[in-house]
């Protein structure tokens, strides 16, 4: 673990001690992807814009790196992220049983994610026996 103070006390300047503990922690987190089996996520919206930095798509590059299979959860997905993604790995659902207003859907965010994880984990469930 980096000593800040230390860092500091050798001169270096704020970004740059900001930069080293972003690494640090990207290796951290990095270190416990890729000991997964499987990883669940979540997002409110999976659009194009996902794939431009946005930190679903570092998981969703860390998890190719390590060939781990993983389901990205969502409120709403475009249709379109089926044609950028090409992965055998990566499952992309929305939670949303249907055609639901956005008022409606926030205000059942919960209840929706309980059942479609419930329906995730029968599956997985299934292929254990």
């Amino acid at each position: 673990m980096l000593n800040v103070e230390l860092l500091k006390k050798a001169g270096l300047d704020q970004d740059t001690i900001d930069r080293l503990v972003k690494e640090e922690q990207r290796k951290a987190f990095e270190e416990k992807i890729k000991k997964a089996d499987l990883l669940i996520t979540g997002e409110g919206k999976i659009d194009r814009q996902t794939f431009y930095g946005k930190p679903l798509h570092i998981l969703f590059n860390l998890t190719e790196k390590y060939r781990i299979p993983t389901i990205a959860l969502c409120g709403t997905v475009d249709e379109e992220i089926y044609k950028i993604l090409n992965s055998n790995l990566i499952s992309i659902m929305s939670i949303l049983p249907g055609l639901v207003d956005y008022k409606d859907a926030m205000k059942k965010a919960k209840y929706y994610l309980r059942i479609k994880t419930e329906q995730i984990l029968k599956i997985l469930k299934c292929g254990k026996k």
